[in-house]
């Protein structure tokens, strides 16, 4: 073991050498020190107790072990370095103190899958209980806390693969140790090479197993949404009636008196009225109180006001104006009048036509009825009447035509002078 304290080292030297007084020296100065650790205590009382044992002082000896003892319940000394006689006392010692200070730890059993341990001796100085398991065959421990109530301590082996390798080997290898506060060891029962062995019954094994195997989850049920009714319809509001408007005040009583000049009547203003609508204006006379009665006449009342007219509110908009139907008329007379002169125009071509035919034609006949001797008074009596009777209705049908275009133009420009005007 290696130390750090200068002081111990020369203790372990000097007691080598057989030098017991330097060695307890040495001891006693390491002791002093602040700086000792709890590693250095323990060596330092088991250099200790060794220098009295050779010295032959055995109950200095034995003072010196039990202090170690109290540090490391579990503490054995290094064969190699130790001399038999000296391991012999200090076993023998270490076993007198656990049977009057010291813990024992009982037998472990199994109860289905936990593991039970006892506890005896000063147990209020445990804080904790630690189990070292395997099954056999397996070169590694598992470690499990064993919580304690009271003196008895219960660790469920909730391990599914530890329970499979005990079904194959049928063995349960078990150390178990107990701590104080400080998580040093003061007890222990069985070690990793000799440790305790606990048979474990193939039905024990299969019990344990079916529990341990994690059950199939059930499929997931879907979820069903939940039916909602549909939103009450809303109902709009119906639109609320428009303000009515004040009726008109009523007049005062004619026996009540009139006011003093200096009180004139009151008036309300009117409220303002929308754009679409001409506004409306009230006049309220309020009942004035009466005066007292007087020796002199009361001033003839002031007139009463009249209500002005309302007023209309000026917009954007021009008033239509109405169109004479004039100038449509004298349109009507000017195609009247352009019917009139086609119709002249094509008299007149005709007329000047059936002259050149005429013409033409009782020079035809005169050259033909010399040859077939006609009676050339007779036809000639005869063409000159129809010539006549085409000139008169050639005549006529134009004269017609112009006086239907002069009156066209007349009335067509009166109608646009008077439009115009």
């Amino acid at each position: 073991m290696v130390q750090a304290h200068p002081d111990l080292d020369a203790a372990k030297a000097a007691l080598q050498r057989g030098e017991h007084r330097a060695a307890l020296v040495s001891l006693e100065r390491a002791e002093r020190s602040p700086e000792i650790t709890e590693e250095e205590l323990v060596e330092l009382h088991w250099t200790r107790g060794a220098t009295y044992f050779q010295l032959g002082k055995t109950a200095e000896a034995d003072r010196s072990f039990d202090a170690l003892l109290t540090l490391r319940p579990l503490f054995e000394p290094n064969r190699l370095e130790t001399p038999p006689d000296l391991r012999a006392a200090f076993r023998a010692r270490a076993e007198a103190y656990q049977r009057e200070k010291g813990v024992s730890v009982g037998a472990p059993r199994l109860e289905g899958k936990d593991l039970v341990v006892g506890l005896s001796g000063n147990v209020r100085d445990v804080g904790k209980v630690v189990a070292f398991v395997r099954a056999a065959g397996e070169a590694t421990y598992r470690s499990f806390d064993v919580p304690l109530t009271g003196a008895v301590g219960r660790a469920p082996l909730a391990k599914l693969d530890l329970w499979e390798e005990l079904a194959r080997s049928g063995k349960l290898e078990v150390v178990v140790e107990a701590r104080n506060r400080r998580g040093v060891p003061v007890a222990r029962n069985g070690d990793a090479v000799k440790p305790l062995e606990l048979p474990v019954p193939a039905a024990q094994s299969s019990a344990v197993i079916k529990e341990l195997t994690p059950k199939p989850e059930p499929p997931p049920v879907a979820a069903t949404p939940p039916v909602t009714a549909p939103p009450p319809p809303v109902v709009a509001a119906p639109p609320s009636a428009p303000p009515a408007s004040p009726p008109p005040a009523a007049s005062p009583p004619a026996a009540a008196k009139p006011a003093p000049e200096s009180a004139p009547p009151a008036t309300a203003t009117p409220s303002p009225a929308p754009r679409t609508e001409s506004p409306r204006v009230y006049i309220i006379q309020r009942p004035q109180p009466q005066a007292p009665a007087a020796t002199t006449p009361a001033p003839s009342p002031p007139p009463a006001q009249e209500a002005a007219p309302p007023v209309a509110e000026p917009t954007d908009e021009e008033p239509p104006v109405k169109r004479v139907p004039v100038l449509a008329a004298g349109g009507g007379l000017l195609a009247v009048a352009a019917v009139a002169l086609v119709v002249s125009l094509v008299a007149a071509t005709g007329a000047a036509g059936s002259l050149a035919t005429f013409g033409y034609s009782y020079y035809a006949l005169d050259s033909v009825g010399s040859e077939v001797r006609y009676d050339r008074n007779a036809l000639t009596t005869v063409f000159q009447a129809a010539w006549f009777a085409w000139i008169v209705f050639a005549a006529a049908a134009g004269g017609t035509g112009m006086i239907a275009v002069s009156v066209a133009v007349v009335g067509a420009a009166a109608a646009l002078g008077s439009q115009l005007l």
